[in-house]
């Protein structure tokens, strides 16, 4: 799932980043999350872009509807993606 919020936003999010954390922390099925470098012609950012990757959907329908960014209104989905991890050990894909 990506999400994004615009620099207008940056000081609410960076408030609200106490309670998110704290939220993220409680995420059983959150496999990895962070800011994506998000390159303009200026050298700030206009918007401010972040991945998180779950191993489940209802991990993320959770994230989406529970997390303080989205229900303060701070940030927004821009996209979901399925993906298929493999699984090293056997050379088998598994979808989620």
């Amino acid at each position: 799932m990506e999400y994004s919020w615009t620099k207008d936003r940056e000081s609410a999010v960076r408030a609200a980043y106490p309670r998110h954390r704290a939220h993220v922390d409680t995420l059983e099925g959150l496999w990895l999350i962070g800011l994506l470098n998000t390159e303009n012609e200026t050298d700030e950012p206009l918007v401010t872009r972040a991945m998180a990757v779950f191993t489940d959907d209802r991990s993320a329908a959770e994230f989406a509807e529970n997390d303080p960014l989205f229900r303060e209104g701070l940030a927004t989905v821009t996209a979901e993606t399925g993906w298929n991890p493999l699984d090293y050990g056997s050379g088998k894909e598994r979808s989620l």
